[in-house]
């Protein structure tokens, strides 16, 4: 059985790379809590690294371990290692993650499943917030695309709804008993599972936090600072934030996190959608960007002269302007 890897470049998806970039400015304000290279970074790195290899440029972090459960395929990910100072761990995030030493340095993790919403997420979600040391951040990114009817006959899919069959596949990965009972009756579509998905893992994050918390003096607290919500090939949740005492609270505050317009601290996620453009059209929208009318339009047009005369759609057009800062430029090279 192949690997998703296998199947899908991870450095050619291109919302998931300005979501990745993103993130990366995020964290580069975690630098009025320490020094960035003090931070460990704990991600999947796939054969690819795309995320080590941005966040060992841009930050300057040293210390990065990739969590890789396909341990058959050592040597590629060994051949494929960008950096020396990226340590593969071999085997499942759930028996990592415990050994990792989380309460002896800040420790930026990404865990970037492939997988559906499942329970073993939920141990690694309580390993991480019972252990890790304030002013970590914590990240994960679930596939959350809807579960369809499998082939059957006809006289079979009668007697077993769609709606049914969803409830059921959730059950099976998490288990009944951490479905919040007022999500018994919903359609598990890709929206009502993003909402779920949400739920379960905040109910998770506060559960285990208040059970740290009756140990310690200082008591620590979580700020969900991640919700991204974007398609390449599959619908992916991204969910994450930072936990910090109240001796990090001022330095908080000086990150200034408010100022990122795609960080969300609530349920509403930030949707990234890039839009097919030409390097023509790239181009030619950067030298109207940024845009002080925040590419309003009138009467149908743009009040940006240069917006008007670029025949681009004006939803593309908006789309862009949101995250052209982030964009990837793919191009072919022979090296």
């Amino acid at each position: 059985m192949s690997s998703s890897f296998e199947k899908i470049n991870y450095t050619l998806r291109p919302n998931k790379s300005i979501e990745r970039k993103m993130m990366c400015e995020a964290f580069n304000r975690l630098s009025f809590l320490d020094q960035l290279n003090n931070f460990r970074y704990v991600g999947m790195g796939s054969p690819y690294f795309a995320d080590f290899i941005l966040f060992h440029k841009n930050l300057g972090i040293t210390d990065l371990i990739s969590i890789e459960k396909e341990e058959a395929k050592r040597n590629r990910f060994e051949f494929n290692k960008p950096y020396s100072c990226i340590d593969i761990k071999y085997g499942n995030s759930s028996t990592i993650i415990p050994n990792l030493e989380l309460d002896r340095k800040k420790t930026i993790m990404w865990l970037d499943y492939d997988d559906k919403v499942s329970d073993f997420m939920f141990a690694d979600i309580d390993t991480f917030f019972a252990n890790a040391l304030p002013g970590s951040v914590f990240t994960l990114s679930i596939n959350v695309e809807e579960d369809f009817l499998p082939n059957m006959q006809d006289s079979d899919r009668q007697q077993f709804s769609l709606k049914e069959h969803r409830l059921n596949q959730l059950i099976k990965r998490i288990g009944k008993d951490r479905l919040p009972n007022k999500f018994m009756n919903e359609n598990f579509n890709t929206k009502n599972s993003i909402k779920v998905c949400l739920e379960m893992f905040n109910r998770q994050i506060n559960t285990t936090l208040i059970a740290r918390n009756l140990q310690l003096p200082i008591k620590i607290k979580y700020k969900q600072i991640f919700n991204f919500v974007y398609k390449d090939n599959a619908t992916i949740l991204t969910i994450g934030g930072i936990i910090y005492d109240r001796t990090q609270k001022s330095k908080i505050d000086k990150m200034c996190l408010s100022e990122l317009d795609f960080l969300r601290s609530d349920e509403e996620s930030y949707k990234i959608s890039a839009p097919n453009l030409t390097f023509r059209e790239i181009k030619a929208l950067d030298k109207a960007l940024p845009d002080k009318h925040n590419s309003e339009t009138e009467k149908g047009k743009f009040k940006n002269k240069i917006l008007q005369a670029i025949p681009v759609i004006p939803t593309d057009i908006k789309s862009y302007a949101k995250i052209y800062r982030y964009y990837p430029n793919f191009a072919e090279a022979l090296v």
